[in-house]
Parts: C-alpha cells; structure tokens; sequence
C-alpha cells in the first residue's frame, strides 16, 4: 500500500492529471485512476478544477467487515506516512473520518457504516494548493 499511496501523493501538487486514465462514461469531470491501492475498487480523479483522488476499499452490506476494512487501512495509512503527519478522528452514528494532514497535504479516510442498506469505505486525497 505504500508504493500506491506514495504515488498519489507525489501527484496531489499536479491535481493528480499524471494518474487521469480513462475518461468514465457519462460521467463529466471523472477518470479511472492509473494507480489503484490494494483491495481497491472505482479508484478515480474527480472533479473540475479541483481534483480529488477517491478509492474505494469496501462497499458491502457486512457492518463488521466494514469497521475491519476501515481499522486495517487507517493503521496502514498512518504506518505509511510515517512522522510528521497528525491524525485526527471524528465519528458519529453513521460515520467515521479519520483526516491525515502535514502542512497543505491532507488524506482521509471514511467509512459510512450506519446505513441499513450499504456499508462503504473510501480513501480522499485532496490536492495540494499551488
């Protein structure tokens, strides 16, 4: 997970044009995402002038397995970044966010698991502002 998450960092500066690959039907101002994290699925470049990069590490109805995908990926996210990094948490009754900020960089990482009908987990990393 590190090589992945190391590259889509790396393009956060460029609004993650190196990572645009293919233009998604019927969808303006969205792409498949040349770099993908492991166990990812529909990881894409969205948005118009200010692209994000959004992967998606579960989509599922199992609540447990989505608390377990969640937790997994936030201790391996914190590992990869290493120091210099803060972490900060916040929940309510249908979500979790944990937000990964150094300096102008920011990563974060959600998991909607109040919902009756889908469960979700799903990594942002927002561009960085020139």
């Amino acid at each position: 997970m590190c090589e992945q998450l190391d590259k889509v960092l790396a393009a956060a500066s460029g609004k993650f044009a190196a990572l645009k690959g293919e233009a998604v039907k019927d969808q303006p101002n969205m792409w498949t995402a040349a770099v993908a994290l492991p166990g990812g699925s529909d990881c894409l470049v969205a948005g118009d002038s200010d692209q994000l990069y959004v992967c998606t590490l579960y989509a599922g109805d199992d609540t447990d397995t989505a608390r377990n995908v969640y937790d997994t990926n936030a201790d391996r996210i914190g590992k990869c970044l290493g120091e210099g990094w803060k972490s900060e948490e916040s929940a309510d009754a249908e979500t979790r966010k944990r937000t990964f900020s150094k300096g102008a960089q920011k990563v974060r990482l959600s998991s909607e698991i109040g919902r009756a009908e889908a469960r979700t987990v799903q990594l942002f990393v927002d561009p960085v502002a020139e």
